[in-house]
């Protein structure tokens, strides 16, 4: 288990010992708040790839020109104008800084990198960008597939460029699934997916942000397939 669990008390002591809960008992304010704090803190380098993610998607920024001289760098400021990522779409690369608050999101800043710019700083920590976009998959409430995966035939492009710790068990499944001669339907995944099934929107989507989808028609017919929306 790679994300640290809230266990609600009262619970067993083998439970209790395992070091992936966190014990809280929902009465004690404080200790609720401290166990979320340690939560937040645990999960601190997702939360802002996930931050980073949503900022290239939602602000369709992985559309930018580049700057005259075959670059297309971006860099990202907080609200006191401090360098916190910077992102180089041609090589598909971010660095952020490890001090990074993803909590105020909502006042970061994305400019086009001068060319004149130094280098990064040394303590950034490296990142594909298609790391961020998927964790932004992963977790955003709202992944929106577009409608012609939904009834076209699909296939794999290629493996996304994320590390394995990034992946559940369910990737390999439908990564082999779609990696196949012939493309197949949104819909035979879904029944073949099984208790995977209610993921299935939220991973095509992952995978279509990051450039490893093709479909095979721009169909769009009116109806929705019933395991659309259907997500966890």
């Amino acid at each position: 288990i790679g994300s640290p669990i809230l266990l609600q008390l009262p619970a067993s002591e083998v439970l209790q010992a395992q070091t992936c809960f966190i014990p809280v008992d929902h009465h004690n304010t404080s200790q609720f708040k401290k166990a979320l704090s340690t939560v937040a803190h645990a999960l601190r380098y997702e939360r802002v790839l996930y931050a980073l993610g949503a900022c290239l998607f939602q602000q369709n920024l992985l559309t930018t020109e580049d700057d005259g001289a075959g670059r297309r760098n971006l860099h990202v400021q907080d609200e006191q104008h401090q360098l916190i990522a910077l992102i180089n779409l041609g090589h598909r690369q971010i660095y952020f800084s490890p001090q990074t608050d993803p909590s105020q999101v909502q006042d970061w800043q994305v400019y086009k990198r001068p060319s004149s710019a130094n280098e990064y700083p040394e303590h950034f920590v490296q990142v594909t960008l298609e790391e961020a976009l998927w964790e932004y998959a992963m977790r955003t409430p709202t992944p929106d597939l577009p409608s012609r995966y939904l009834h076209a035939g699909i296939s794999l492009a290629r493996r996304p460029q994320v590390r394995p710790s990034l992946l559940r068990l369910r990737h390999a499944s439908l990564f082999d699934r779609l990696n196949q001669d012939t493309p197949v339907l949104a819909e035979d995944l879904s029944r073949h997916n099984g208790t995977y099934a209610e993921y299935l929107e939220r991973d095509l989507f992952a995978l279509h942000i990051c450039g490893c989808l093709n479909s095979q028609s721009n169909a769009s017919p009116s109806s929705i397939p019933s395991w659309v929306g259907n997500l966890r």
